[in-house]
């Protein structure tokens, strides 16, 4: 189930505009493999996002409802960066239907922000969503 709504997640991030709120805290738009990654990031990278699934709770009875947890990973040199883009993905993932595909819940009202890595040099912060979505 995290393959599919991951990809999904994964769409909705490559295809916002260059002028979206996400986008313009990030200096960037996202591209998959350049610097936005699903399950693992490259160490050579240094300002990406990540997705990255974990199990979420069992399917409803009748097994066509479920629940996926997801984390998305922010590293950048700027913790101002890092911070401002982990907050505009709050505001904007937060209550998203993912073009009704699911909808997506926040479990942080704000970034949490994790130690630096690489000698200080890179700043990570993390927040961590539930999503919603029923079996097509």
């Amino acid at each position: 189930m995290a393959n599919s709504i991951i990809n999904t997640v994964a769409s909705y991030l490559s295809s916002l505009a260059a002028t979206n709120e996400i986008c313009v805290a990030f200096g960037s738009t996202f591209t998959e493999g350049s610097n936005l990654f699903m399950y693992s990031e490259p160490y050579d990278t240094d300002d990406m996002i990540t997705l990255i699934p974990y199990g979420g709770s069992p399917p409803d009875r009748d097994g066509q409802k479920y629940s996926s947890n997801m984390q998305i990973r922010a590293k950048c040199s700027s913790r101002k960066t890092v911070m401002t883009t982990q907050q505009s993905m709050i505001n904007k993932l937060h209550m998203n239907q993912l073009g009704g595909l699911g909808q997506m819940m926040s479990n942080n009202s704000v970034p949490i922000s994790l130690e630096d890595t690489e000698a200080g040099e890179m700043k990570i912060a993390v927040t961590s969503y539930r999503i919603k979505y029923i079996k097509i």
